[in-house]
């Protein structure tokens, strides 16, 4: 039976030298979403080893490594700029510079990212969107072009371009991205309304290609459950889901965050800043699981399991 958990604040104390971070922890044994307030970029990991990479990107910008064990920031570090962090149970990175460069995280060696470019790697092109899981990473380029490499512990290959499906014109561009457990890369295009997915482990675009009926402009999330992807417009709140007709949610409040891609369920979950609703991955049917005021943390899968947070 699947089971659905929220997450409530709780409040840790931290070393003194560090308490200007007013860094929150909300976990399970399970898994786990990292923040700290206020100005911290929200972030979702496994927790395989027992620490989680947090970032403050507000005043006095710094990463940490949180021991959840402990119950304390363990590390805490200079970023110069910083931008996000994309962070699996493989590896993490650090985006700085509005993504225009990055560093691969060492939980070992945290190193000082001042503003000096030899710390630094740059990837290939500037980005809006990097997905990291099952040692993948996946850039989305602002230009809308899909790049690909591979995280290992601290070492991250060279990403590569991935070129429109064979019989597509290289003027093919991507709006959203979802980097799924089995590393398939789903991929909307509002140039042509269509859902297409990239098998990395393949090095193939598999067969799918579906079209969205009346996606038209806006700004999109995709995600995908099990055999099925889901879109997003965040301006409309429409939602459609491979093989059901489209959903209205009902007015949401502030920003809305489809959650991460899982492997199986029978909805879809979107968090936004009143709580948590579901769609029926069959019927399209809409249900509000939870109520609460905050902002929220992207939604995340784990054994069969949703979880989300509010900060």
């Amino acid at each position: 039976m699947k089971k659905l958990f929220s997450w409530f604040r709780r409040r840790y104390t931290v070393r003194s030298s560090l308490s200007s971070l007013a860094a929150a922890l909300v976990l399970t044994t399970l898994a786990a979403i990292a923040f700290a307030s206020p100005g911290f970029d929200v972030q979702q990991v496994k927790v395989n080893s027992g620490s989680v990479w947090i970032l403050q990107t507000g005043v006095d910008p710094r990463y940490g490594l949180v021991n959840t064990e402990l119950e304390e920031l363990s590390s805490a570090n200079t970023i110069h700029q910083p931008s996000g962090i994309a962070q699996s149970g493989t590896g993490a990175i650090i985006f700085a510079s509005a993504y225009g460069r990055f560093g691969v995280l060492d939980p070992s060696q945290p190193v000082e990212y001042i503003d000096d470019s030899s710390l630094y790697l740059e990837p290939p092109v500037r980005v809006d969107d990097v997905q990291t899981d099952a040692g993948v990473v996946a850039y989305l380029a602002n230009g809308g072009e899909l790049w690909i490499s591979n995280i290992t512990g601290t070492k991250v290959s060279e990403p590569i371009l991935i070129l429109p499906p064979e019989g597509e014109s290289d003027e093919l561009k991507f709006d959203a991205i979802s980097l799924g457990q089995d590393g398939v890369v789903h991929a909307f295009s509002q140039s042509d309304s269509s859902v297409r997915a990239f098998d990395v482990y393949g090095s193939q675009w598999t067969s799918l290609s579906d079209v969205v009926l009346d996606a038209g402009q806006g700004n999109f999330q995709l995600t995908s459950v099990g055999n099925r992807w889901v879109l997003l417009d965040e301006d409309s709140g429409r939602v459609w889901i491979r093989g059901v007709a489209d959903a209205a949610l009902p007015a949401l409040t502030g920003e809305t965050l489809l959650q991460r891609a899982s492997p199986s369920g029978e909805s879809v979950f979107i968090a936004h800043e009143n709580g948590l609703v579901s769609i029926s991955l069959e019927a399209g049917a809409i249900d509000n699981i939870v109520q609460t005021v905050g902002v929220p943390a992207q939604p995340v899968w784990f054994l069969d399991s949703i979880y989300a947070a509010w900060l």
